[in-house]
């Protein structure tokens, strides 16, 4: 496999500095700056943006909240690997372009490896190395799969990516793949990883599936239906404790579904979820944007939410 790897270097701070603790970075999607979110629930404040040489389109932070993989702004874009946020003196790593429309699927569990998506010329491209030596892997075709992917997340092993095409299919880094589900017909919003268990938020279906040890058999359990009051299931989070966490845009909820009880609750909420993005204190969740205000965080321990100054 041919790898391509580019590495520059440049040192950035803060332009104010963070006050406080840090509780994880978020992107600012109105002026394509990353910008730290310090203090406690209920006192927690948006630090002035990282002077980054270049603005950002996109970025997923690893869950030691240290390091970010971004897509940068300009034309053509960039793949960069941010390193050292907390500090406040970052290293960017330029690891070279990416197609125009390309989408960041995430990081594995373990923030050393990223998939990119070029819907526009149908090719995956994994990262791996992130807090190392980062390097990007030649593409790999999505010819052969059911459909364009709609959400996708990485193995922990960073060799193959499990993803939403109309059905549920692997693809990895040698160019294989496998169908772990035979049904068609879902639009997954999102996936998560549980150790060999896979959860899934279908928006068609209005229901939430666990696939029970994905990588063999992929045995599909529903958890959660528009009966429980699912409307438009967009996005999911796995606890700390176990507990499965779904964002409803439409509900206006987040559910909260208990895989050993096999229950089901909602929390109403103020405002429209389009995500669930764990910060680096990973009870606390990013329920939406910053361009869509108020700017809301989610505790999973106080189960409630925080509304963030957004200066």
């Amino acid at each position: 496999m041919k790898i391509l790897f580019a590495l520059t270097f440049a040192s950035v701070v803060f332009a104010g500095g963070p006050a406080g603790p840090i509780a994880g970075f978020v992107l600012d999607s109105r002026t394509g700056t990353i910008r730290a979110i310090t203090g406690a629930p209920g006192a927690t404040r948006l630090a002035d943006a990282l002077a980054l040489p270049f603005p950002i389109l996109a970025a997923e932070f690893s869950s030691s909240g240290d390091t970010a993989v971004a897509i940068t702004a300009d034309r053509p874009g960039h793949l960069v690997v941010l390193g050292s946020l907390i500090s406040g003196s970052t290293v960017v790593a330029d690891l070279g372009e990416v197609a125009e429309g390309a989408r960041l699927l995430g990081l594995n569990a373990r923030g050393t490896g990223a998939i990119v998506y070029s819907p526009g010329e149908g090719q995956l491209r994994f990262v791996n190395g992130i807090g190392k030596d980062a390097v990007l892997s030649a593409p790999v075709s999505t010819a052969a799969l059911a459909g364009p992917v709609t959400a996708g997340v990485l193995d922990e092993a960073g060799s193959c990516a499990i993803l939403g095409t109309g059905s549920l299919e692997t693809l990895c880094a040698d160019g294989s793949s496998r169908r772990v589900l035979t049904d068609s017909g879902f639009h997954i919003t999102q996936l998560a990883l549980s150790g060999s268990d896979l959860w899934l938020a279908d928006e068609a279906g209005k229901q939430v599936l666990r696939v029970a040890d994905y990588a063999h058999a992929g045995t599909a359990t529903v958890f959660a239906t528009e009966a429980d009051g699912l409307r438009k299931p967009l996005a999911l989070e796995i606890t700390q404790t176990g507990q499965v966490l779904v964002a409803d845009s439409e509900a206006p909820a987040i559910f909260v579904i208990d895989p050993a009880a096999n229950s089901v609750r909602s929390i109403a909420l103020d405002v429209a979820p389009s995500q669930l993005r764990p910060l680096t204190d990973r009870s606390l969740l990013l329920i939406n944007d910053l361009s869509a205000l108020p700017f809301t965080l989610f505790a999973t321990e106080a189960m409630r939410t925080y509304f963030v100054p957004a200066n």
